[in-house]
């Protein structure tokens, strides 16, 4: 295109060398061309690099990323298949005897972390106390203080008089229990099988035992 803000020398021009307007200029494709040359193989090349990517992912993933089919419990994660826990050992809040996980193989265990600073922690307290007093034989719970200050959680242990057994991570590079389950935060729940397989773990505190009783039915 000619600028018309610069001078023409002359408006003659040789039409036996001029293009015509209805002719395509010459390094232009008709539409049907692009589409073919140049549209169709680019749409051809992403598809086969996400086929690619999906291969790749599938084989490097992490055996916990390609476990598509966990699934939800009101606020709880259900695994699709139950893990094996690493079996810890720590001595109870009050002192004591250490206990290991191990202690209570063959029974399904309910693992609470907890802190006395936590304000959600002490609004599920009594929940957790209640639903231990409706237990059977074969279920036990036991909580774990952690990231706390020790005389404040014994202190709150105390003045709650609980039901259960609580363990001291405080100890173990401030929290290697809670490191070891990958804790976010606090409370978290985790649900232990009688084959010491973590089945099901909530973030969050509980509302209702109902809540609870219903992730321990998945570990029977």
């Amino acid at each position: 295109m000619i600028d018309d803000t610069m001078p023409q020398e002359s408006s003659f021009q040789d039409e036996s060398i001029a293009p015509s307007e209805d002719a395509p200029a010459s390094d232009e494709l008709p539409q049907g061309s692009v589409i073919r040359t140049r549209v169709i193989p680019a749409i051809a090349g992403l598809m086969l690099l996400a086929v690619i990517g999906l291969i790749l992912w599938s084989m490097f993933a992490p055996e916990s990323a390609r476990q598509q089919s966990n699934r939800r419990v009101g606020n709880a994660i259900v695994l699709r298949e139950p893990e094996q826990v690493e079996n810890f050992q720590l001595e109870p809040l009050d002192g004591g005897e250490p206990v290991a996980l191990s202690d209570f193989r063959g029974k399904t265990v309910v693992i609470n972390f907890w802190a006395s600073w936590c304000q959600p922690c002490l609004r599920e307290i009594p929940i957790l106390m209640q639903a231990v007093r409706e237990f059977d034989e074969d279920t036990v719970m036991l909580g774990i203080n952690t990231l706390d200050d020790l005389d404040e959680a014994r202190a709150m242990e105390e003045e709650f008089g609980m039901n259960y057994l609580s363990l001291n991570d405080n100890g173990r590079g401030d929290g290697g229990v809670a490191v070891e389950f990958g804790l976010i935060g606090v409370p978290e729940t985790f649900i232990i099988n009688a084959d010491g397989e973590l089945v099901a773990f909530q973030r969050g505190d509980f509302t209702s035992t109902t809540e609870l009783h219903e992730l321990i039915a998945l570990a029977k």
